[in-house]
């Protein structure tokens, strides 16, 4: 008399008539409960990841039982699912990788996986470790500039700054021999030094002795010695013939 429904019991009746040499002289009614029959679920659902992030997923059932009304509590089942994420191609500078997200849940007994796949942009070469360990120097022939090459943090590619040296005198130059300069290049915390011979000898500093020649001191030899340098180095002596 009344069929059960997902959220509703049912009721089945049951007459029973007796009868007497054909004629009915009694007949009882009991009325037997059918048990609600619950929502059914099949293992069809709709999946709806979140945005283009993938990192949840909401899963949604339907109830299959013939007849449940849509609008009834518990015709729509959803549970939403947090992927786990593995990286199945890692992105380099110049290829995109691939990510895999996935979830999984449990039905009749099985675990049953959802899985999609989302692209991970290229990396881009990345220049800016500039220390010891990603850069290296190319002096010019004076050590006046530098050539910074710096390598990418993820692979070999290079690019190349143009770096002005900073000078220092480590050698001052003496009357006989030229003097040392030092030149630091730097590119962010990475340094390197080199050495030229590129400071000018210093004039000789002469002190002034007069000879006079002859008797009459009309003539005279000025000798000048240098009081910087030794007696056998390349001009330390010079000389002048002078009239009184």
């Amino acid at each position: 008399v009344k069929k059960p429904t997902c959220l509703e019991d049912g009721v089945e009746r049951h007459l029973i008539s007796a009868s007497i040499d054909g004629v009915e002289v009694a007949t009882m009614v009991e009325d037997i409960k059918l048990p609600a029959l619950g929502h059914s679920y099949d293992n069809s659902c709709d999946v709806q990841w979140d945005d283009s992030t993938y990192k949840t997923a909401t899963l949604t059932w339907e109830c299959d039982n013939e007849g449940c009304d849509v609008n009834s509590e518990g015709h729509f089942k959803s549970e939403t699912l947090t992927a786990v994420e593995k990286v199945t191609k890692p992105a380099t500078c110049t290829d995109t990788g691939r990510l895999l997200h996935e979830v999984s849940y449990e039905f009749g007994g099985e675990t049953m996986y959802l899985r999609e796949t989302t692209t991970i942009p290229a990396l881009g070469h990345d220049f800016t470790q500039k220390d010891a360990d990603h850069v290296t120097f190319a002096f010019a022939e004076d050590g006046k500039t530098a050539v910074a090459t710096i390598r990418c943090a993820h692979c070999d590619a290079t690019t190349t700054e143009n770096v002005t040296c900073n000078a220092e005198v480590t050698t001052p130059a003496t009357c006989t021999k030229m003097g040392t300069t030092t030149y630091t290049a730097t590119c962010g915390t990475a340094s390197e030094t080199t050495t030229r011979q590129d400071v000018a000898m210093a004039d000789h500093e002469y002190s002034a002795t007069v000879e006079w020649v002859g008797t009459d001191f009309m003539k005279g030899r000025v000798t000048y010695e240098c009081t910087q340098c030794g007696p056998d180095d390349e001009g330390h002596f010079k000389y002048e013939d002078v009239d009184a």
